[in-house]
């Protein structure tokens, strides 16, 4: 019985997007080579590759309690508790649909860490997915979320520099910041984060993307709030239109409204290149900021 849920949610998630190699993640964790540890800071369980060393495993479980403490910052109750699978090689990561990512996250029951990332801000950054994609409605109410919009509020969460506002200003200053509504679906996102990789438009690495939809979420969020966040991703859950509820929570949303109105006329929408304007766009430095995996 076990074996066929863990099939049958390994089959949702494949139609959801997820690579035939991440959903590896969902099957019994022996499946993958992959051995129990003691469990801690609220999550369903801690799984790890034979090459973790008891070092590394306690660096773990310390990351895991702070990381814990920043999702209950931003989220307040924590309503999952996903279980943990941490590679200390990167064959393992490469097993369970790793790649040149850092980390992922499967729905709200499962994030896989490289030895790359066996940190608090990357393994808050994936809870914090995994808190957006319950609380939202799952599954068939992803489309619904804008990918910058989950994106931002784990880039809030993590707390990494390397996302953060001294990277934002360098972006800005270089003319990088994509608009928001490029950044709307999981194609477009994954389009963007691609793009930006090229060291001919971003030679300086840096993390263009994510900073962008972090720095117009952390904005939001010091007006909103968590009582805004809540009261947006509600609204998404029961079939409300997001741009609306984003508006309702505070501040005046016209890149937001500009970004829903371009995603409405052409779903398809393909991310600007840098240095255009295309209609949705959000420039740094023009008009009311209000917003915008590893």
């Amino acid at each position: 019985m076990r074996v066929g849920l863990w099939l049958a949610m390994s089959w949702l998630l494949m139609l959801g997007g997820c690579s035939v190699g991440k959903w590896r993640a969902l099957l019994p964790p022996q499946w993958s080579g992959m051995r129990p540890v003691a469990t801690s800071a609220g999550l369903s369980g801690i799984f790890v590759d034979a090459a973790m060393t008891p070092k590394q495993l306690y660096a773990l479980r310390v990351a895991a309690i702070e990381a814990r403490r920043r999702v209950a910052l931003v989220w307040g109750d924590i309503t999952t508790a996903p279980t943990l699978f941490a590679c200390a090689s990167e064959a393992c990561f490469r097993r369970l649909g790793g790649s040149s990512n850092s980390a992922h996250s499967l729905g709200d029951h499962r994030i896989v860490l490289s030895p790359r990332a066996l940190d608090a801000g990357t393994l808050a950054h994936e809870w914090s997915h995994a808190e957006m994609y319950r609380r939202s409605g799952g599954l068939l109410a992803l489309p619904a979320v804008p990918r910058w919009f989950d994106e931002g509020i784990a880039v809030l969460v993590s707390r990494e520099p390397r996302h953060g506002d001294a990277v934002w200003r360098k972006v800005a200053a270089s003319g990088l910041a994509p608009p928001l509504a490029s950044l709307w679906s999981h194609v477009q996102w994954l389009d963007a984060v691609r793009r930006y990789r090229d060291p001919l438009r971003n030679p300086r690495n840096l993390a263009v993307v994510y900073a962008t939809a972090g720095h117009y979420v952390a904005r939001w969020y010091r007006h909103a709030g968590r009582a805004g966040l809540l009261r947006v991703v509600r609204a998404i859950r029961e079939g409300g239109d997001f741009a609306s509820a984003w508006r309702a929570a505070g501040l005046d949303g016209a890149p937001v409204r500009q970004a829903a109105a371009v995603r409405r006329s052409c779903p398809c929408v393909r991310a600007a290149s840098p240095g255009s304007s295309p209609r949705g766009s959000v420039r740094p430095g023009h008009g009311r900021s209000v917003p915008g995996r590893l």
